[in-house]
């Protein structure tokens, strides 16, 4: 075959391609091609992996600005719902060091000084490490205590009732929960799973 031949046969299989029309097979029959819903498919799937580039640029784009530098976090004064608190006068303490895009998910050091029990309605996942002292917990119908060395997590939209002795500091990790991971719980609450 010639190339002037060839290259027809490339042209005019580009352009039926771009255009989506039948063609006739080697048998005869038409055959349809798939070509607009393949590209339908190849620009929603770019579209996606560009929205999620751009979610994640920070992780790419400006990641270094942040190296090589301390940074000072002093606790400051926090305070809770007062229908939260079930006895005693708590006195709480927080500092957040790390926020990442979007506010997806958040890191810091919390510290509550007792004696006192209070519930804490938790509105995000939340990861724990007990850093100093103590803190007797119920959550979920289980009942456990939390020292130095502990670790535990919590999930949004359940509810712990803390009993802090003395006093307990902790660092933490919160993270929101997305819709889908939210509906997917709920599915399997109802499921009993």
């Amino acid at each position: 075959m010639d190339d002037r031949r060839r290259n027809y046969g490339v042209a005019q299989v580009l352009a039926a391609l771009s255009s989506g029309t039948a063609r006739r097979d080697a048998t005869g029959r038409k055959a349809r091609l798939m070509t607009p819903y393949l590209l339908v498919i190849a620009a929603t799937l770019g579209l996606v992996l560009i929205v999620d580039l751009a979610a994640k640029a920070p992780a790419f784009i400006g990641y270094k600005d942040g190296l090589g530098i301390s940074e000072h976090h002093e606790l400051s004064p926090r305070t809770i719902d007062p229908s939260w608190i079930l006895s005693g006068s708590p006195i709480f303490h927080a500092a957040v060091f790390e926020r990442s895009a979007h506010w997806a998910s958040t890191s810091g050091i919390w510290e509550c000084i007792g004696p006192a029990s209070f519930e804490w309605h938790y509105g995000v996942d939340e990861t724990i490490y007990i850093l100093e002292g103590s803190a007797d917990i119920e959550y979920m119908g289980k009942k456990f205590t939390l020292r130095a060395g502990d670790s535990t997590d919590f999930v949004a939209g359940t509810t712990a009732v803390w009993t802090v002795d003395d006093r307990v500091k902790k660092t933490f990790r919160i993270h929101r929960p997305g819709r889908v991971i939210r509906a997917v719980r709920a599915v399997l609450d109802q499921l009993g799973v």
